[in-house]
Formats: C-alpha cells, structure tokens, sequence
C-alpha cells in the first residue's frame, strides 16, 4: 500500500483481488482527517477499495455497508471475485461479532450483506475470513476449541457453506489465533 493508502489511522486486511484489479482494506472511521464516533464514542472499523489503473491506484472508495454506527471490517474476497465476506457487530446478528458476505451483481455492484447464520455464525465472535479456493477460513470464539479464538474452515457450497472445522493443534493454541493466509499450493501459510 501506498503513503496516500497509509494514514496515521490503523489500517488492516488488505486484500488484493486474483487479477491485481481491486484492493480492499479496513480503516478506522474517519473524514476529512479526523475521526468519526459513534453515538456511543466508538470510533468503528470501515472498509474501503481502489482500484488498479495506469496511474497506479485509484482513489480510495467507500464499501456500501460501511456505518458510523457499527464496525464493517476484514475484507476477504473469493477467487472469482463474485464475492465479500466481511466481520461486522452490526445489529441483529447472532453474536458479538458474525461473519456477512455480499455477491456482487452484474454490474459489478455489492448486493446487501448476508449474515452467514449457522453453522458458520455463532452467539460468539466470528471474524478475519479468508477464502482460499472453495473454503472460507475463519476465528472463532463461539466454535468448540482449544482457547480464545481458534482457526476454523468450512466449504462455500453454493450460496451456503458446509460443516465447520476446527484446525487443531499446531495450527490453534490455548492462546488467540486470530487468522490464516495461504500460499497459492493450500500448504504453507501465515
């Protein structure tokens, strides 16, 4: 990322498209230089996007879910790039903080965002998704583990996602493991 991407505000989770088109990454709320609360004083995560062009990246762009009131964070997109999965406390979900996903329309836009429900989303916290070919990684801490957060994956099935498993030891510890990233083989990671 570049020093017009980088600011003195905590940005995380950047995510590059397949094709190099499109870089999406969470930032705290803020405008014009200064930060943005909730009505509660929370300054919430949001996610934003450029794109690739000529010139090197475009300016940054607002993801359409993203709110003052709630965090909207950890970008994740699918090989195809047809999808968004994202964490978010927004209201209504089933816990702290549940895992969403957005399809993208034939017009490149985002459709409204879709609470992955269960078996994924737990009354716990689900969030840094990640999605290595047809399985979606994620931490958990509402998922029977070894402690904390845990690393668990399931497989995208169509519009809904398979049974949920745990990575177990070494790979989860009694501590927080709080996300996965994969070299192109599915066998090496971070």
């Amino acid at each position: 990322m570049s020093e017009v991407t980088n600011t003195k505000y905590h940005e995380s989770n950047a995510v590059i498209s397949n094709d190099g088109s499109e870089l999406y990454f969470t930032r705290n709320n803020y405008s014009d230089g200064r930060k943005v609360l909730s009505e509660e004083g929370v300054n919430n995560l949001q996610i934003f996007m450029r794109r690739r062009t000529q010139d090197g990246w475009s300016k940054e762009i607002a993801f359409p879910y993203n709110s003052s009131a709630y965090s909207v964070g950890h970008p994740a997109l699918s090989y195809d790039h047809s999808r968004i999965y994202f964490t978010s406390d927004k209201p209504g979900g089933l816990g702290g903080k549940d895992i969403y996903v957005c399809h993208r329309n034939e017009q490149g836009a985002w459709n409204e965002p879709q609470n992955l429900g269960p078996p994924v989303n737990t009354e716990g916290d689900e969030m840094f998704p990640y999605v290595y070919q047809n399985t979606l990684y994620f931490s958990s801490d509402g998922h029977l583990g070894l402690g904390g957060l845990d690393l668990f994956r399931c497989t995208i099935r169509g519009n809904g996602h398979g049974a949920v498993q745990n990575l177990n030891a070494p790979v989860n510890s009694i501590s927080d493991d709080l996300g996965i990233c994969l070299d192109a083989s599915g066998e090496r990671g971070f």
